[in-house]
């Protein structure tokens, strides 16, 4: 019997800051900000990756993801930088629960809502 997880997140959609996913060839892929498309398209590729984070996807060489398409490349967002050293310590920069989803393959579930 596996674990189970349940993340909640509240986040607000109403934020100046937008990303269109376009990404690079050298970092791949990136989340993409598509609110006036369908629901929840603001926040939850954003939250997902925070909190499960991303495998890798697709080749390096067919180019950054195309959101429309959905063909291209998409680095692994799971593990980020892994602990980095920061001032009297050392943080965590990679997904928050990537050793529960990825290494200990808890079933994680994230509950996100918006708020105005």
């Amino acid at each position: 019997m596996r674990d189970v997880h349940y993340e909640v997140k509240c986040w607000n959609p109403l934020i100046k800051s937008t990303t269109s996913g376009r990404g690079s060839w050298d970092k791949g892929g990136n989340v993409a900000s598509v609110g006036h498309l369908y629901g929840f398209g603001k926040t939850l590729d954003k939250a997902l990756t925070a909190v499960v984070g991303c495998k890798e996807r697709g080749r390096q060489v067919d180019g950054p993801l195309d959101h429309s398409t959905g063909k291209g490349w998409v680095k692994d967002h799971a593990y980020g930088d892994g602990w980095v050293k920061k001032n009297a310590g050392c943080r965590w920069m990679g997904a928050q629960y990537y050793d529960a989803k990825w290494i200990k393959k808890a079933i994680t579930r994230l509950v996100l809502v918006e708020t105005l």
